[in-house]
């Protein structure tokens, strides 16, 4: 599995969009480094059909998104404290990983 990973500005209390693609070869990039206690919105769009990653799961959240072909897909995360938080595809094979530091 390929893992690519993406330093995250800030910008002071007003928020972020963070944008991952699902290709191929999963969720681009897989692991997200943004700040911790700022409110972070992901931008998720899947251009392929040949991925198990039609939707989107972050456990810890409650949160569970189809994610159709070609369609942006926002989701407000919040403020998201410091730590790990995980994603994956509906059938946890492919997974990502965002750090709040």
């Amino acid at each position: 599995m390929l893992f690519r990973s993406l330093r995250v500005a800030a910008f002071a209390n007003e928020g972020q969009i963070v944008e991952v693609k699902v290709t191929e070869q999963g969720f681009e990039p897989s692991n997200l480094e943004i700040p911790a206690n700022v409110p972070v919105t992901l931008k998720i769009i899947r251009t392929t059909d040949n991925t198990c990653a039609t939707d989107i799961k972050i456990k810890d959240k409650k949160i569970d998104k189809k994610l159709p072909l070609n369609e942006t897909v926002l989701i407000d995360l919040g403020k998201v404290k410091k730590g790990k938080l995980g994603f994956a595809c509906g059938m946890n094979m492919l997974k990502g990983e965002i750090t709040a530091k």
